[in-house]
């Protein structure tokens, strides 16, 4: 009888052992279908995200592209469809004040930028920018407001396609440096790049006498800036700088076309977040 109870007994405790041990194996398991759900919901998210951010990053090509913005545009908590989440993009030169590359950031949110469950960016970096043909290096000449110059700084070094040379004012506070197309050339958007420069004025003449300003400009400087395009033979940059300097103006590219558009090479892609 005895022998028989601690048979019992001993088959009672296996039998315990065998469902702690399967109750064990149920809530690993269990753990494990519960993390990967998890994971699989913010893998999700995070998708999401990256392709919000690609939104803004392909909106940014095209403003740039289309000349419908200027390098240093940008949005902020922009909606990428009803509840799909927002993104905040940016624009900015990569190599100033060279001003020959772009960088664009943005950034995406799920659900939004206030209510972040899952956020990634996405940069393309150097981007080259092309801008078809300068007018300004095939222009019969330059002249500028100040003579004699600052020593061997030129206006035609304003237009000779090499940054690292240039025109500086020898006087302070107001200039202006003017080409001559010798025929009449349609021009949209005009590139400045230097130093010591506060604001410009681009006008324009055909008879390099009589000048009137273009219309709409926008952009900022140094660099791009578009304007509606006008036809004439000469064209004009006035510059204001502080009342105790003197401009430099390293390049003073023009460009044609009704549409302002420059066009953008592929740069460096990154993502992160």
């Amino acid at each position: 009888m005895v022998r028989a109870i601690d048979k019992r007994g001993v088959v009672v405790i296996f039998t315990l052992i065998i469902l702690v041990a399967l109750m064990g194996v149920a809530l690993a398991f269990w753990y494990a279908i519960n993390s990967e759900i998890k994971s699989a919901g913010a893998g999700l998210l995070n998708a999401k995200a990256f392709y919000v951010a690609e939104a803004g990053r392909a909106k940014a090509r095209w403003a740039l592209t289309s000349g419908a913005q200027a390098v240093g545009w940008g949005e902020t908590s922009s909606p990428f469809g009803a509840g799909k989440g927002t993104y905040i993009v940016t624009t900015a030169y990569s190599d100033p004040p060279a001003n020959q590359h772009v960088t664009i950031i943005s950034d995406g949110y799920i659900p939004d930028n206030t209510n972040v469950k899952a956020r990634r960016q996405v940069a393309e970096n150097n981007i080259l920018i092309g801008s078809g043909t300068n007018l300004s290096l095939g222009s019969n000449g330059t002249e500028a407001s100040s003579s004699p110059y600052q020593g061997n700084n030129e206006p035609e070094e304003a237009i000779d396609a090499n940054t690292n040379t240039g025109w500086i004012s020898s006087v302070k506070a107001s200039s202006w440096l003017s080409l001559d197309y010798d025929s009449q050339k349609t021009v949209s958007r005009v590139v400045v790049n230097g130093s010591k420069i506060t604001s410009i004025v681009v006008q324009y003449s055909n008879n390099g006498t009589n000048w009137t300003n273009v219309l709409n400009p926008s952009g900022a400087l140094p660099g791009t800036r578009t304007f509606t395009p006008v036809t004439a033979q000469y064209l004009k940059l006035v510059i204001t700088s502080g009342a105790n300097e003197k401009a430099q103006v390293n390049e003073f590219e023009s460009y044609t076309g009704a549409s302002g558009a420059t066009t953008l090479d592929k740069g460096k892609f990154a993502t992160s977040l």
